[in-house]
């Protein structure tokens, strides 16, 4: 049970059945004996490190490499932005003299949760159900269809009244007892998006040459953006690329066509894997006793490779559109559920916590929403669900500097649906291989409505008024 899952404790609980344990500042860390485990130490401060971290810029560096440089940061604020450098999927647990604080990737993909009284953090709240009794919230929301239908926690509650779930770019004071935000610090610069389209291509391939050289890799297509520039970033390296056929998706499906057409180009080998239905009673009963509310979803058939994935892009891509002045209702529907009083009641909180200092910093509200309030909660569980059946998916984009370094070009250019940006990014990638060019970027009557609409200079206007409608 548990797999790859971690908890920490104030109180010295009985060890976990196939967990290690490791003691840390007046707490006690229980981790799977699979997680990726690092740690390292010097005068003024310790830090451990579960899960994963690559450099795009020396590739070659292994997890202790990388926390030996990092350590050396002269305090937590510094040790932040440094981390913010790498890619990875990971929980940090750092504790100094003075500091002691839990936090996780850029997007939190290795989820947390903890205890109001900050005494304990786990990576599912089921963890903490097993050494903890927790009382269920009096939210009708946790008992409705909405719920049961999605499985989804809204924005950092949980459906227990005693467990918060931490939002990516957020750290857990253990001291102070409180958790705050850590990013955004400064004032996002706009910059030329043919500098980004560059400096973005080279940190993938930095961060994918990275995981190639510690994992087997392979790599889904489809005819969408982010598989593209992963493809294209991906060449020299060793990796089987392949696209998922799904029940009811036919032949003539643009992901089937057009990733054939573009592995065509490059003389890539390529296959066509069939997706295997798989019902809840084929899954193994540790799999549902080890996570909050799961899905069953039926995983890729890749063996021990690791699946490099294009998630997480979509904040790069203006992923949420257009609204002006979002307002709580609006980030409901933006966030596709339908409208319910207790959804939007927790996004007028995240609103009325960081409007204001995302409006200083110069970040689109919509933007960091998507990486907090979808990113961190839609595809972490999807994450932890896939570390339970033992399948590794790594997300390059998942890293604080390239996220951001995207996000330094007008949202003008990197619009969902006709990205300037990654347009140029598959040029430089492909050094404008017409071929590549060529291939449309996932074809449809909405795709073709909406540029007539944005040639019209009315895509905005319609995007805002779409969710106002119906909001």
């Amino acid at each position: 049970m548990f797999k790859k899952q971690f908890l920490l404790t104030r109180k010295n609980y009985p060890l976990i059945h196939g967990f290690i344990e490791k003691p840390i500042g007046g707490f006690y860390l229980q981790f799977h004996k699979n997680c990726v485990f690092t740690t390292a130490r010097n005068s003024f401060c310790e830090v451990i490190i579960l899960g994963e971290l690559f450099s795009y810029t020396t590739p070659e560096l292994t997890n202790q490499n990388i926390l030996n440089q990092l350590i050396e940061q002269e305090n937590l604020e510094r040790f932040q932005a440094e981390i913010s450098n790498y890619y990875g999927q990971y929980v940090v647990i750092y504790k100094s003299n003075t500091q002691f604080s839990v936090f996780n990737d850029a997007c939190g993909q290795a989820e947390i949760y903890y205890t109001n009284n900050f005494e304990n953090c786990a990576s599912q709240v089921k963890l903490l159900q097993y050494i903890l009794p927790l009382q269920q919230t009096d939210e009708t929301y946790y008992t409705s269809k909405e719920f049961n239908k999605l499985k989804l926690f809204i924005n950092n509650s949980t459906p227990f009244k005693q467990v918060k779930k931490l939002l990516p770019n957020h750290a857990i004071d253990v001291v102070a007892k409180r958790c705050s935000r850590f990013f955004p610090i400064k004032k996002l610069e706009q910059r030329d998006y043919k500098a980004v389209a560059v400096e973005v291509a080279n940190m993938l391939k930095g961060y994918l040459k990275a995981i190639s050289l510690r994992h087997k890799i392979c790599l889904p297509i489809t005819a969408g953006y982010d598989s593209r520039v992963l493809f294209l970033a991906s060449l020299d390296l060793d990796c089987e690329y392949f696209v998922t056929q799904f029940k009811n998706m036919p032949d003539t499906h643009n992901d089937l066509v057009i990733s054939k057409q573009l592995a065509a180009i490059y003389n890539k080998p390529f296959k066509v894997i069939k997706d295997v239905e798989m019902q809840p009673k084929d899954f193994d009963l540790n799999y549902s006793a080890s996570l909050d509310f799961p899905l069953y979803l039926s995983p890729d058939l890749v063996g021990d490779k690791v699946i490099i994935n294009g998630n997480i892009s979509e904040i790069g891509r203006n992923g949420f559109y257009y609204c002006t002045k979002p307002n709580a209702k609006n980030l409901n529907i933006i966030n596709f559920f339908k409208p319910h009083t207790f959804i939007q009641n927790e996004y007028k909180k995240w609103l009325d916590n960081n409007k204001a200092v995302l409006k200083k910093y110069k970040y689109h509200i919509l933007d960091i929403f998507l990486w907090e309030q979808f990113m961190g909660i839609v595809h972490a569980k999807a994450k932890s669900q896939n570390k339970q059946l033992g399948v590794n998916v790594m997300t390059p984009y998942n890293s604080r500097v390239l996220l951001n370094t995207l996000l330094s070009v007008d949202r003008d250019k990197r619009d969902r649906m006709d990205n300037v940006l990654y347009n140029e990014i598959i040029a430089y990638l492909s050094k404008n291989n017409t071929k590549v060019l060529n291939l449309p970027i996932n074809p449809s009557k909405e795709k073709s409505k909406y540029l007539k609409l944005k040639k019209l200079g009315l895509h905005k206007v319609y995007s805002t008024i779409k969710v106002k409608l119906k909001s």
